[in-house]
């Protein structure tokens, strides 16, 4: 394969939404949740302590290492998605429906950082 084909077809798939996808953005979620779980509990996100203080500080992790630096169009697509995982959940799985909004509630409190003035 040539460099210019290769380039191009890099080129279309940047241009793609195949990385901004929702279940792309969940993938990477779910890695930040491990990540900042492994970091603070020592155990993976699905098997942490349920103790509000290590969920919390989990949650405070992910914000500052993963929401932090989404784009705008990644947080509304993440957004919506968690918002309907929330929604479409049913009532044998209130933990994941709990996890979904607490998620979604997260990245609705993700502020915009400020513009610098010139």
């Amino acid at each position: 394969m040539s460099r210019t084909s290769l380039a191009r077809r890099v080129d279309r798939l940047e241009q793609s939404d195949v990385f901004t996808g929702p279940q792309f953005l969940l993938n990477r979620l779910e890695t930040a949740l491990n990540g900042a779980a492994l970091r603070i509990a020592g155990k993976l996100f699905r098997a942490a302590p349920r103790d509000q203080v290590v969920q919390n500080r989990i949650i405070d992790d992910v914000g500052e290492r993963f929401i932090r630096n989404l784009s705008d169009p990644e947080l509304d697509v993440l957004e919506a998605e968690l918002t309907q995982m929330g929604r479409s959940q049913g009532a044998g799985s209130k933990t994941k429906t709990r996890k979904a909004r607490a998620l979604a509630v997260e990245v609705l409190s993700v502020e915009s950082e400020p513009l610098a003035e010139w």
